[in-house]
């Protein structure tokens, strides 16, 4: 189906007093998925690096600045160029135009503005995805995916640490072979041949191809309803192994990554539950999760300071919160505190099922909870506590007194935004 899909709304040159010089839009134009800018910065007064497109939370491409042949007493010509596909852009986005210089230096130096309409390219008897997140790690994912993976109407693989991505498998492979040719960060004509395990963007996927519209437009939805074809028959056989008869929703865990906004431009209803824990938990539950299976991990193998960790924590959870806000609307966001959900469990299990319009009959929570706090493998291999309740606060004996008052320094809005105690 070919149809008017994306179109640029506006866009705005940046004033850089820095950079001075002159920006020229050269080509900018949408063809299909896939939208082409190229330009040229003229006259400016530093060594320009690289250009990049970016989102106030996404870097999305980037090109490296070409000078043009240098003519006595003109101006430098810096040119670049994009190609990027709008499959993981909002319905209404805001992209920056973004230039580094040669001492590491940035500018935002044009702002761009459109919206798309995706078909949503429904495939026969798909689920819907139901995607659990979460600021950092250690945060109760992996409970909740025990809890949830249990409900008759939700289709999960049943393994121990919940963490099995088919979905996010394919949903990457459609992101590879459904963008345009990138030589430089993937594959070309010859390392193709040369490999047998590497197939990054298709290298003939170019503008200066006779079939360049058709792979824009009828190839890039061809790879994403097989995308979304394969990932339905998996969940649908997976579905009748376990004994499902008819479930709604596949569910996988995700890490902080860029594929969440993919599943919301293809499937009609995706849902992503993200869990909030006190951060101060979290890092003394990463230190003794570190500490049980004998390596460092969470960002723990850089051998920084525990100070310089937590604020780093700190900033990335940030992060991936601002993320997650800017994904949905209000109305559409799950935001569930760990500490809420090990205290009653019955209560925000039964509150998320229902905004999920799944079945919550008391009989059925009750199940859930007991075959998940049961879990041998959760109590023997993933829990750092004696109990799910002993996990809320643990900071205030785990924690050593010089990094209890850097977190009473710098948590302050974090605690303030979800309710925790300060100090």
């Amino acid at each position: 189906m070919n149809v008017q899909i994306a179109e640029i709304v506006g866009q705005e040159a940046l004033k850089v007093p820095a950079l001075q010089g002159k920006l020229v839009i050269q080509e900018m134009r949408l063809e299909g998925y896939i939208l082409l800018i190229a330009g040229v910065f003229v006259g400016a007064q530093v060594d320009l690096d690289s250009f990049y497109l970016v989102s106030r939370t996404q870097v999305f491409t980037r090109s490296p600045a070409v000078y043009g042949e240098q003519v006595d007493g003109a101006p430098r010509k810096c040119y670049f160029r994009f190609l990027t596909s709008v499959l993981f852009l909002p319905a209404e986005f805001e992209l920056y135009l973004r230039v580094t210089d040669a001492a590491g230096r940035s500018y935002d130096i044009l702002s761009i503005t459109g919206r798309h309409c995706l078909p949503r390219l429904a495939v026969s008897g798909e689920l819907q995805p139901l995607l659990v997140s979460a600021g950092r790690a250690r945060s109760g994912t992996t409970y909740l995916m025990r809890l949830l993976a249990g409900h008759p109407q939700i289709c999960a693989v049943q393994e121990y640490p919940y963490e099995s991505r088919h979905a996010l498998y394919w949903m990457q492979v459609c992101a590879v072979a459904s963008g345009p040719a990138d030589l430089r960060n993937s594959v070309t004509p010859q390392s193709m041949l040369d490999s047998k395990f590497l197939a990054g963007r298709n290298p003939y996927f170019d503008p200066r191809s006779e079939h360049f519209q058709w792979m824009a437009n009828q190839g890039v939805e061809m790879v994403c309803a097989n995308t979304k074809h394969i990932i339905a028959e998996f969940y649908r056989t997976l579905a009748e192994q376990i004994g499902k008869e008819s479930p709604r929703y596949f569910l996988e865990k995700f890490p902080n990554h860029f594929l969440p906004q993919l599943f919301i431009n293809l499937y009609a209803q995706p849902r992503e539950v993200f869990l909030v824990r006190d951060l101060r938990d979290v890092f003394c539950s990463m230190l003794a999760f570190n500490q049980r299976r004998g390596h460092e991990d969470f960002g723990f193998e850089a051998k920084r300071t525990p100070a310089e960790m937590l604020l780093i924590h700190l900033e990335e959870f940030w992060k991936s919160y601002h993320k997650y806000l800017k994904r949905y609307r209000p109305g559409e966001r799950i935001v569930i505190r760990y500490e809420d959900l090990v205290e009653d469990t019955p209560a925000v299990l039964r509150k998320l099922l229902s905004r999920l319009d799944l079945d919550c009959e008391a009989a059925l929570i009750a199940q859930l909870v007991m075959a998940a706090d049961g879990d041998r493998s959760l109590r023997s291999q993933h829990m750092t506590s004696e109990d799910k309740r002993a996990s809320v606060g643990r900071w205030r004996r785990d924690l050593p007194p010089d990094l209890q008052a850097l977190a009473a320094e710098r948590l302050g809005d974090y605690c303030e935004r979800f309710g925790y105690e300060q100090r």
